[in-house]
C-alpha cells in the first residue's frame, strides 16, 4: 500500500496530500481510500468516519438522523445484519473506514 500512498500523494499534489492530513484525514483513512479505488478527488467529501465495524455506522446512522428510533415501541426489534447490509449498498468500507460510493 506504501505505491498507492505514493500515487495518492503523485494525483493530489503533496499541498493537498498535508491539507487533508492538517484537516483531520489520517494515514489510515487514506490507505483505505487508496485500497477501495476512491478517486482523490472524492476522498474528503465521500469520507463518512471511522467505525469499529458496519454494523456500528449502520447504528450511528440511524439512531443520530431518525426519529423512527426515539419513538419506536420497545417490542419492535431489528435484525441488525441485514439492515447493515441493505444500508452498506451506498457505502463502501475497508479497516473501518466508511465512504460514500460516489
Amino acid at each position: 500500500t506504501y505505491s498507492q500512498v505514493k500515487t495518492l500523494i503523485q494525483e493530489l499534489g503533496r499541498d493537498k496530500f498535508e491539507e487533508l492530513s492538517q484537516n483531520g484525514l489520517n494515514i489510515g483513512m487514506l490507505k483505505a481510500a487508496c485500497e477501495l479505488e476512491i478517486s482523490p478527488r472524492y476522498i474528503e467529501a465521500s469520507y463518512e468516519g471511522h467505525f469499529r465495524c458496519d454494523v456500528d455506522f449502520v447504528q450511528d446512522r440511524i439512531f443520530d438522523r431518525d426519529d423512527f428510533m426515539a419513538t419506536k415501541p420497545s417490542y419492535i426489534r431489528i435484525d441488525w445484519e441485514a439492515t447493515t447490509r441493505d444500508y452498506m449498498q451506498n457505502y463502501a468500507s475497508h479497516n473501518g473506514h466508511i465512504f460514500f460510493a460516489t
